[in-house]
């Protein structure tokens, strides 16, 4: 039987058991971590995340708990990235900046 380890989501701020041999799945946006926080974090209280960013949309992680509960060893050698999702009209922008810029219009 596989072990489980236990994640946190950055797009959507639960945590989650997973099996072992089900990681190489994931993406980068998911945080390995040690074990649960406890519920007397000031700042967090015990759900690993202090809020949502409207900007880049992720949640933003504990700064106390963060350095106690990440399984850094676990961690992706490549940097954690979040990608934010594009609507189609700022796709249209940046396409329609780049050709002004070229000259193309």
């Amino acid at each position: 039987m596989n072990e489980l380890k236990l994640y946190f989501s950055m797009i959507s701020g639960d945590m989650y058991y997973i099996e072992e041999d089900e990681i190489k799945n994931m993406n980068s946006s998911q945080l390995p971590l040690i074990g649960k926080p406890k519920d007397n974090c000031k700042k967090c209280h015990g759900r690993f995340h202090q809020g949502y960013e409207i900007h880049k949309k992720y949640y933003v992680p504990c700064s106390k708990c963060f350095k106690k509960y990440i399984d850094w060893s676990a961690m992706k050698h490549e940097d954690a990235i979040i990608e934010t999702p594009r609507t189609t009209s700022e796709i249209a922008d940046h396409d329609f900046i780049m050709e002004a810029e070229k000259g193309n219009m």
